[in-house]
């Protein structure tokens, strides 16, 4: 009986090493993917506070989120659980959306300052006339 109890505490041990691990692949592929909590968790449909909690390894992470990450990110499943290279694998879909919406964001925020621009500028010419 003593034997059994033992063996039970050594894999619980295992088994929360293992989650701290896993915790840490993910907030390795969340800071790679250059995103915050917030941004992450909310592509993957998911709350900060579950993915802080998975980062921390305090809860296991749930297969969804692993599926989840690997459609939305490119992440490897075999990284995220085992630690094997490579951590992304090509997910070519996800990365020319996110390509196409950057380039999206940097066009109207070019169109914004040069509206911007030309109201001060008429402004300022306005002042000299």
């Amino acid at each position: 009986m003593i034997k059994n109890n033992i063996g039970q505490e050594s894999q619980e041990n295992k088994d929360i090493a293992n989650q701290v691990e896993i915790g840490k692949r993910i907030k390795e592929i969340r800071e790679l993917s250059d995103l915050n909590q917030i941004e992450f968790a909310k592509k993957i449909g998911l709350k900060q506070s579950f993915i802080s909690r998975v980062e921390l390894g305090k809860v296991n992470c749930l297969a969804d989120m692993i599926c989840s990450m690997h459609e939305v990110y490119g992440a490897s499943p075999n990284y995220i659980l085992l630690g094997y290279e490579p951590k992304f694998i090509s997910n070519d879909s996800f990365f020319k959306k996110e390509k196409a919406l950057k380039e999206e964001k940097e066009k109207a925020l070019k169109e914004e300052k040069e509206k911007a621009l030309k109201k001060v500028e008429g402004f300022v010419n306005s002042l000299y006339k």
